[in-house]
Formats: C-alpha cells, sequence, structure tokens
C-alpha cells in the first residue's frame, strides 16, 4: 500500500513547479451543485461533510470527507487526476508506487540495500526526466 498521501503527492510535486497548492474551506451556502453531498446538512456530527477547494495552477477542484483531512486528500486526489495527463512522468500510477514499497520492504526483511547510480538527466527544469540504475547484489 502506497504511504504518500495525495497532498503530499501534490505538495511534492509543486515544489518543483514553484507554486503553493491554496485549500480553502468552502461553507455549506457554496456547496458544488454536481456533489453528492449537496444535499447533506450538518443537523448531526454524522452528516457532517468538510468541503475545501484547492487552486493550484490556475485551476480549482473541490473535495470532501469526514474530516478536515480527509477532504483535503479528496481535493489533492481530484487535482492529481487532472494533472496526469500533462506530467505523466511525474505522477506514476499507484499500483507502481505499490510495487516498488513492496520491494524495498522484501529487500529490508532480508537485509539487502539497493545500491542506486545516477546515469543520466535531461529535459527543461518543468519536465526533468532522471535515469537511475539499480542494482541488487542477491536475492
Amino acid at each position: 500500500m502506497c504511504t504518500l498521501t495525495p497532498t503530499v503527492r501534490l505538495n511534492s510535486f509543486a515544489m518543483t513547479r514553484q507554486i503553493a497548492p491554496v485549500y480553502v474551506e468552502v461553507p455549506d451556502t457554496e456547496t458544488p451543485p454536481d456533489s453528492p453531498d449537496e444535499k447533506k446538512t450538518r443537523s448531526s456530527k454524522r452528516d457532517f461533510v468538510f468541503k475545501f477547494r484547492l487552486t493550484f495552477e490556475g485551476v480549482q477542484v473541490d473535495g470532501m470527507g469526514r474530516t478536515k483531512q480527509k477532504a483535503k486528500h479528496d481535493a489533492a486526489e481530484k487535482m492529481i487526476e487532472l494533472l496526469k495527463p500533462k506530467y505523466p512522468k511525474y505522477f506514476v500510477a499507484k499500483e507502481t508506487l505499490d510495487l516498488e514499497e513492496k520491494m524495498l520492504k522484501m529487500l529490508g526483511e532480508k537485509k539487502l540495500t539497493p545500491i542506486y547510480q545516477h546515469v543520466n538527466e535531461e529535459g527543461s527544469s518543468e519536465n526533468r526526466n532522471y535515469t537511475e540504475n539499480c542494482t541488487i547484489s542477491s536475492l
């Protein structure tokens, strides 16, 4: 399972762009009309839903959740989905991250250390490509 939250992934990308994502809590009166939770009220704790609007690179998305953190994560995940087509090399599929994490866990259990070697880098500062070589002595 990937341990990086959507907000961490987006913030990491934002640092490379030198643009900070902006999260603003949305009052009930601004609930997006296409939201599945638009009919929810705050009449009880069970119905309480936080809403945050995320703005990044001139694009806005709304996220919702039972906690402020979950609402921000929802907004960040939606923003990442919008950014993936434009920056496919940065936003690697979650399945790839999960696989990499499983591999590192297995190496740790076998007390093996991967050795990384920087091979090459190319491209503009906005779309930098890195080539790395990873060697493992034995499995």
